[in-house]
């Protein structure tokens, strides 16, 4: 299983349904542990093998958004790919890809990566274990992973987008809404 889950994940098959597979195969704690290092050795193949023998291409191709990425990730690298991670939406096997092209040091892209698979392998190993839990219960605990960790998400993404502007977030916001909103000014006589 380890070894299906990391080959299988670099090429585009959903961590979720990896999981879940997991989940089923060797209940909830061992398909969420073996799930768990199976993803994460998927990603180091995936980083890997776009960082020692896709880089130039890749660069070639996508050099845009390569830099972007690579802005994105290097100011707090392990802190950045676990707000990506945390997204629901997402190429898992092109973020691994991606990254392995930028100037990121594998360990804290690696590590970002491991704590950010846990919400969503936690989630989906329950689910294929066929745990029984009230259905009312695993939806709630599912909700709230999932807002959790999107909530944690966009907050590290907003704390980037205010350090990239200068501003704190807040302030950046401020400025914002100042600057885009029409102001009266008052008429002197």
């Amino acid at each position: 299983y380890l070894g299906l889950v990391a080959l299988l994940s670099p090429l585009g098959i959903p961590r979720q349904a990896l999981s879940a597979l997991g989940g089923y195969s060797f209940g909830a704690v061992w398909g969420i542990v073996f799930a768990s290092v199976g993803l994460t050795a998927g990603c180091c193949l995936g980083f890997f093998y776009s960082r020692l023998l896709a880089r130039n291409a890749l660069r070639a191709e996508f050099g845009t958004r390569i830099r972007k990425l690579d802005a994105f990730l290097r100011r707090n690298p392990f802190a950045m790919t676990v707000a990506v991670r945390f997204f629901p939406m997402g190429n898992n096997a092109l973020t691994n890809l991606a990254a392995g092209v930028t100037t990121v040091s594998p360990l804290p892209f690696i590590a970002g990566s491991a704590v950010g698979y846990l919400p969503q392998t936690i989630i989906f190993a329950l689910l294929g274990s066929g745990v029984r839990v009230d259905p009312f219960w695993r939806l709630a605990v599912s909700a709230l992973l999932f807002v959790a960790a999107t909530s944690f998400g966009l907050l590290l993404y907003r704390k980037f987008r205010g350090e990239q502007s200068g501003l704190p977030d807040p302030a950046r916001q401020a400025t914002l809404r100042h600057s885009s909103s029409p102001v009266k000014r008052e008429q002197r006589p």
